[in-house]
């Protein structure tokens, strides 16, 4: 029983921490990639006053309106940057 306990805590210690890197992955890369257009004041507006859900935040990222340059990353980055993009909301 003590075996699985320890098991049981490593796994959840494991998965916040792996919950934590996707945030910092979708700050740094919204730092990198989005802050220049979408912050307050900036020209494609602040996606904090967004109204758009995850799944339209993903398309608009899969097919970019014009002037908008692609997201090129895998689908975990695009994940991380929405989900953290969605949590300046609250």
């Amino acid at each position: 029983m003590k075996h699985v306990s320890i098991l049981i805590l490593a796994v959840t210690l494991f998965a916040g921490t792996a919950v934590l890197a996707d945030a910092n992955q979708g700050k740094d890369l919204f730092a990198k990639k989005c802050v220049m257009c979408h912050a307050a004041g900036k020209s494609a507006g602040d996606l904090k006053s967004s109204k758009l859900d995850k799944k339209a935040l993903c398309d608009k990222l899969a097919t970019p309106p014009k002037g908008m340059p692609a997201f090129k990353g895998t689908d975990a980055e695009r994940d991380s940057l929405v989900d953290y993009v969605t949590s300046l909301r609250k």
